[in-house]
Parts: C-alpha cells; structure tokens; sequence
C-alpha cells in the first residue's frame, strides 16, 4: 500500500470524535466506560501510526478529532453540557482530555525516537 493511502487511512481513524462519544455517553449513561474505549482508540490508531512511520499523521490526528469532537459538542449541546462535568465545564473537560492526549503521544514518540540505535 502506498504511503499516502495509510497515511489517509489513519487519518480517516482519527475523524471519530472518540472524547466527544465518551462525554457523551457518559453524560447520558452515566458511565465513564467509554473513556476507555477512546483511550484504546488512540491507543490503537498511534500503535498502527508508529508500525507504519506515520507519526506525524498520529500528532495532526489527535488534533483533528478534538476539533472534530468539539464541532460535535457544540452541534449537540445541552444545559446538561455545562453542570455535569464539574469543576470543569464541557469544553474545559474537552480540552484538558485533548491536551491529555496529545502530550501522552508525545512522550510516545520521544519514548521511541530515544530508543532508536
């Protein structure tokens, strides 16, 4: 496969706004189970980035679905939004999981550039 297509392929993975679908589930369930499921998401989609030398592609992507997610957030926003996810409002709550989660790919990608010979 050409490198152009898995780099789209990755990038098409990280279209789902995965922090998005779990505020939401758990604004709505009451669970937070679905973080996990996010955090394997990422998990999963840096995993196949780094197999393919695309970590690039890992770092815009986790940009991308924050943006993605917050697009949905405010198409999907309700009073609930705001008093649920204390002491952070929704979108506060949004970007420290965004932040979060770029920084600990980050460390991934430092992690794995030192261990190279």
């Amino acid at each position: 496969m050409k490198k152009w297509m898995i780099r789209l392929a990755l990038l098409l993975g990280y279209t789902v706004p995965y922090l998005y679908l779990s505020m939401y589930i758990d604004l709505i369930y009451g669970t937070p189970v679905f973080y996990a499921a996010a955090l394997a998401g990422y998990v999963i989609l840096y995993l196949l980035a780094a197999k393919t030398h695309n970590r690039s592609a890992a770092l815009i992507g986790t940009v991308w679905t924050a943006v993605s997610s917050y697009c949905f957030m405010q198409y999907g926003w309700t009073q609930a939004w705001e008093w649920y996810f204390k002491p952070f409002t929704a979108a506060q709550l949004l970007a420290v999981l965004s932040l979060a989660a770029f920084f600990i790919q980050l460390l991934a990608i430092w992690a794995a550039e030192k261990k190279k010979p």
